[in-house]
């Protein structure tokens, strides 16, 4: 048998056939969980919380992109400038957290 922890839920992952085990003291899975853990061995760790800095760039791109659209068509170069300039600082953080 293998478990996984996961974060900010209150259920145990049993790898073996994917069941979310609730961790509810009166549950016969959460008490075999627990004997197996009482017999030295250990849940898989919890995936890491992803970053919200980095959804919150991609949306602020995107943004970007559609705020392109009127200055590029419109050969507003000197506002498409700035808005590429934003573009990459944005790109380049998203890069040093990924």
């Amino acid at each position: 048998m293998n478990y996984k922890l996961f974060n900010r839920t209150t259920h145990i992952l049993r790898v073996d056939d994917g069941a979310m085990i609730p961790t509810d003291p009166l549950n016969a899975d959460y008490a075999e969980y627990l004997s197996w853990c009482a017999a030295g061995n250990s849940p898989l760790p919890a995936d890491p919380l992803p970053n919200p800095r980095i959804a919150q760039i991609k949306a602020e791109l995107a943004a970007l992109d559609a705020r392109r659209i009127r200055p590029l068509a419109e050969g507003d170069t000197a506002y498409l400038d700035g808005l590429n300039t934003q573009a990459i600082a944005l790109r380049n953080e998203l890069q040093s957290l990924t």
